[in-house]
């Protein structure tokens, strides 16, 4: 019974750590399966193993005051598991070990509060941890995953936060807990409101990253449609300079001919017609914005061995500005880019049809792809780290627009419809 007892006081301490530890493993990722048994392994003894021996031969009181030392020992093996460089794993650490002081500490004072025997405590203890790595499995993974891979320097600023959090709660249990006016709901109150200020102050962090982020990719959109255009305008300027020359190349093949020199002409030709390949540009379409990101991504698709093919018939009465059909037609085909990148050759080909039809004006996009395609409410869930946003940037153009999205998989190729009304429409207003 003693010893049912004792394993029951460790288990404040093992359990939040241990699934910490699970959801740097199955989460946030580990090395190798070698690095992960060995970690676990180390875990165990000096965070389990030891502390139950000490706690058998010399009481848990004494335990609790070397608590400390066991638990951040035990920690260290986070080193050997995790895939990320030694800053990013302490933040990323620090973070968790938040979360697992407040659980750790909530428990403890709740079965004070409540006079809770220890193997109940642990049960519930048990159950608590086991949904909070639940539910940071499904949320949590992603923004720190974005977070913690976006950021270049300032780590050690970074750092700064969550430790000062940590140390401030462990100095107001320790106060509190030593006091003679010992309150322990004031304690609750207190470390909670402190975590919560962590969170809050995590979330709005990781809000502004995701803002900076997307403002940066659709600035770099903008620099290469911009350039793509400019591009554009040069072969104009160039289609129009090689008209104005063509009386002057009549006149060099009439004197050649003239003269029976048939071979000169002949080369001649040759050079005009490779001067011209050279200087000539793919046209998928009359619009120039929307062929302009059809160039780039047919480039894109050229480098990853991707066939591409496109042909769009845009008419003037599509109410989309330049910078729409940049997000739009670069989200699609960026998206349609990515989920081919890793399929075997045979099955890399992106095609996108658009024209005007009946019901308006239709585009539809073929990629392929692998896997099994998860959707929510008609959209298809992301299986990036962080993603999901090029997605809804189309679905609210297509909707402030009055037009239809639909996204399909067929097997192993994924299809995305709109359809747009060709006459003008007014916006649909945005918000509020």
């Amino acid at each position: 019974m003693e010893l049912v007892i004792a394993v029951s006081q460790i288990m404040k301490f093992f359990l939040p750590s241990f699934f910490s530890i699970l959801f740097r493993i199955n989460g946030l990722g580990a090395k190798s399966r070698k690095n992960t048994a060995s970690g676990l392994l180390i875990f165990t003894l000096l965070s389990l193993v030891v502390p139950l021996a000490v706690t058998v031969h010399w009481g848990y009181e004494f335990f609790k005051q070397v608590s400390v030392g066991f638990l951040l020992a035990a920690n260290t093996a986070i080193f050997l598991i995790s895939s990320d460089g030694f800053l990013k794993t302490c933040y990323l650490h620090l973070l968790q070990a938040n979360i697992v002081f407040w659980v750790s500490t909530v428990s403890g004072a709740l079965r004070r509060m409540f006079n809770i025997s220890y193997p109940l405590n642990a049960l519930l203890l048990l159950a608590v941890c086991a949904v909070c790595y639940v539910l940071a499995v499904r949320y949590a993974v992603r923004p720190l995953r974005f977070v913690v891979d976006n950021v270049r320097s300032g780590w050690l600023t970074l750092l700064a936060f969550p430790s000062c959090t940590l140390a401030g709660g462990i100095l107001i249990a320790l106060y509190i807990g030593n006091s003679p006016y010992h309150d322990e709901q004031m304690m609750l109150l207190l470390i909670t409101l402190l975590e919560l200020s962590f969170v809050l102050y995590l979330t709005g962090f990781y809000r502004s990253m995701r803002q900076i982020a997307e403002l940066e990719r659709e600035r770099g959109r903008e620099r290469m449609l911009e350039a793509e255009l400019a591009s554009y305008d040069d072969y104009l300027q160039s289609a129009r300079q090689t008209r104005h020359d063509l009386h002057h190349h009549n006149a060099v093949l009439l004197e050649y001919l003239n003269t029976g020199n048939t071979q000169q002409a002949v080369a001649y030709l040759e050079s005009v017609d490779a001067q011209l390949a050279e200087s000539g540009q793919k046209q998928f379409c009359k619009n120039p914005a929307a062929n302009a990101i059809l160039r780039i991504y047919d480039r894109r698709a050229q480098e990853r061995n991707i066939a591409f093919a496109a042909r769009m018939d845009i008419p003037e009465e599509l109410a989309l500005t330049m910078p729409e059909w940049g997000t739009m037609l670069s989200n699609l085909l960026e998206n349609a880019v990515e989920a081919c990148a890793g399929l075997p050759a045979a099955q890399r080909c992106i095609s996108i049809t658009a024209r005007a039809e009946a019901c308006g004006w239709k585009l539809e996009m073929r990629n392929g792809l692998s896997g099994v395609v998860k959707f929510e409410n008609g959209m298809p869930l992301t299986t990036k780290t962080v993603g999901g946003t090029g997605t809804r940037s189309i679905a609210d153009t297509v909707k402030k627009h009055g037009g239809i999205l639909r996204f399909v998989q067929n097997k192993d190729v994924f299809v995305t419809q709109i359809v747009l009304p060709i006459e003008a429409v007014e916006p649909i207003a945005q918000g509020g």
